[in-house]
């Protein structure tokens, strides 16, 4: 270490005292927000209009301003994402809220309406009360009209120009107590004269006329060229008030629904064209008039089923009562009951065995067979039931066939046997035919001469032997699968019988189950395919039915 001493000089400038700096560092303002989080949130839901989208993009590049330290950047894109995501969060807010105001306000909307509705273009649409009856489930007041086939002769006229045009109203009331009114404009159904005709008794005077427009006690003369009558019968008795009622259906079914009316519609049972009826139905809430309908509506039913009835044992009933009495009994009975002229036209135990059968279409899209059972067949187990959306019952029986032999032909075969055919003697013999040493003259002599020599050589060493046999005919159903299999279950069974192992029989047992399936499955895809093939067609149905049914001549037709 240096121990010099230094000395400044007298006349040196003294050194200023020190002095400190002080330096104040602000701290680092927080990167932009880049609302990544909610972005994705709001891309995952609803995403309307892509908004979320949109703010997810501009949060991913807020994010990489970040990393870059590009603050100003940042900014930029962290405000774009804040407004896209506000926008974006209310449209998911709003859009929800809008559609339960819409349901809502539908569902009172539709809860408070009146109104009513015409069809056309259509058929036959069953019970008129069936869709009267489903506004009840509402508590509405239901309505339900619908023109028909030309049936019903107007007053003081000969032609039929109106149909039944039946007429509906079905009001709730307390407890499931109910009016439903369901009747037809004529002063009845037809089908209740059809049933008088089969029944073989005359009808009311005042149910229809003949060609005339006479009135007439005979469904015969009803039936063929007459016609019914509107609600009232004759004018006398206030025709009129049914004629006036059947035009107001048409007013509303034909007129203003805009499909055919009168006698523009198609005849009754004709289907070569479409029958383009109109309907008309109505639905009321009751409580858009005056609260305590259904009260009211109890009181009205009550009073008048409390009336004293004018002969005793028959109440005062209100519309709908005969239908909820007639549902009950036929519950307890288990079924419908019909007169025993209805069951015999049904089952077709008539002299002539084809007046069940339907000869055309009964339906505008296709055949379908309403009735056909051939004649002198027992049935068992008779069901009839209501299809309630049409006025065909649907009938469900068994029949019994009696058992017949599949038909068989017999044919006489020839043969030789063959064990006694030794070729040495079969040599021998033909050395010794005198025929062996005649010379033939031609080709045609010498062909003959070698057939004779051999046919007497065989039948003197086998004798010619005859046998009947039985040829089974084959089943229309029958094929080559069917035919395999019955080969191969006679090899199984001979090998069974051969050598006699439980084993074997048990095979065969299998198979012949297996060939019983594949024989049933061949003949019900058989008729199955001339069903579908004759859809449409009633003469290739009913054909088919007829082969099944007609047992007589069911076995000479396989």
């Amino acid at each position: 270490m240096d121990n010099a001493t230094y000395t400044c000089p007298t006349n040196s400038i003294p050194l200023n005292p020190p002095s400190s700096t002080v330096i104040n560092v602000r701290p680092t303002p927080p990167p932009p927000k880049d609302h990544l989080l909610w972005s994705i949130c709001n891309t995952l839901y609803m995403n309307f209009c892509c908004l979320g989208f949109l703010a997810l993009i501009y949060s991913v590049k807020t994010r990489d301003q970040n990393v870059l330290g590009n603050v100003k950047a940042a900014h930029l894109y962290s405000h774009k994402a804040k407004w896209y995501n506000i926008l974006a969060s209310g449209w998911n807010v709003i859009i929800p809220l809008l559609i339960i105001v819409l349901i809502v306000t539908g569902i009172v909307h539709l809860s408070n309406v009146k109104g009513s509705y015409d069809f056309f273009g259509s058929n036959h649409y069953g019970i008129a009360g069936y869709y009267a009856m489903q506004a009840l489930k509402q508590d509405m007041i239901g309505m339900s009209y619908t023109n028909t086939s030309p049936l019903v002769v107007p007053t003081r006229a000969r032609d039929c120009t109106l149909g039944t045009n039946p007429i509906s109203v079905a009001a709730p009331a307390n407890d499931g107590d109910s009016f439903v009114l369901d009747m037809a404009t004529s002063a009845v159904a037809l089908g209740k004269v059809e049933l008088h005709h089969r029944s073989g008794d005359t009808i009311p005077e005042g149910w229809g006329c003949d060609s005339h427009g006479k009135l007439s006690t005979d469904p015969g003369k009803v039936l063929s060229g007459g016609g019914l009558l509107p609600i009232g019968g004759c004018e006398a008795t206030g025709g009129y008030k049914g004629y006036g009622l059947g035009m107001m259906v048409e007013v509303f079914c034909g007129i203003l629904a805009g499909s055919q009316y009168s006698k523009h519609i198609r005849t009754w049972k004709v289907t070569d064209r479409v029958a383009n009826l109109g309907q008309c139905f109505v639905a009321i809430n009751p409580e858009n008039f005056t609260p305590g309908f259904k009260d009211r509506m109890s009181d009205l039913l009550t009073l008048h089923r409390d009336l004293e009835p004018a002969e005793p044992g028959t109440p005062v009933m209100v519309p709908g009562d005969p239908e909820r009495i007639n549902i009950k009994r036929c519950k307890e009975l288990g079924g419908l009951s019909y007169h025993i002229n209805v069951i015999n036209h049904m089952v077709g135990a008539t002299v002539n065995p084809k007046a069940a059968l339907i000869q055309s279409s009964t339906h505008v899209h296709g055949h379908i067979l309403d009735l056909y059972i051939c004649k002198g067949r027992e049935l068992s187990d008779l069901v009839l039931q209501d299809l309630t959306i049409s006025d065909h019952f649907l009938i469900i029986a068994k029949i019994n066939f009696p058992s017949f032999d599949q038909p068989k032909q017999t044919k006489e075969m020839t043969y030789h046997t063959k064990s006694l055919l030794d070729p040495v003697v079969f040599n021998e013999c033909l050395a010794s035919s005198p025929l062996v040493n005649v010379v033939p003259s031609n080709v045609d002599d010498a062909v003959a001469l070698y057939n004779l020599t051999l046919t007497n050589t065989i039948n003197h060493i086998a004798p010619l032997k005859a046998r009947i046999i039985k040829i089974i005919c084959s089943a229309p159903w029958s094929n080559d699968e069917l035919r395999a299999l019955k080969t191969t279950g006679r090899k199984l069974e001979c090998q069974w019988k051969r050598s006699g192992l439980v084993v074997h029989k048990e095979m065969w047992k299998k198979h012949l189950l297996d060939y019983r399936l594949a024989l049933n499955s061949a003949g019900s895809n058989y008729y199955s395919s001339i069903i579908t093939e004759g859809q449409g067609n009633p003469r290739v149905l009913c054909g088919a039915v007829t082969s099944v049914l007609d047992c007589d001549n069911f076995a000479s037709k396989l």
